[in-house]
């Protein structure tokens, strides 16, 4: 979880997610057919986030990302245009 106290929780502790990018970034630069200096993430909905949460997390291994059909809301509040 992001908060205040830890705005990039990026460290394996944090999330199991973190391990298992790390392998897949490992994978990836092992490879002699992918350009480990061209990696983009990209997502709609829940797989945006992921996307650029892995994205924050390993920014020096990221070329990009794409975020689409993803925000925030806040609860009680109907109208989150407004705020």
């Amino acid at each position: 979880m992001a908060n205040d106290q830890n705005p990039t929780p990026c460290e394996d502790s944090d999330s199991r997610d973190i391990p298992y990018l790390r392998n897949i970034f490992s994978w990836i630069e092992q490879q002699n057919t992918v350009d480990s200096n061209n990696v983009y993430a990209h997502g709609f909905s829940q797989n945006s986030m992921f996307a650029v949460y892995m994205t924050v997390c390993f920014a020096d291994k990221m070329a990009g990302v794409w975020q689409g059909g993803s925000g925030l809301a806040l609860t009680g509040k109907l109208d989150v245009l407004r705020i």
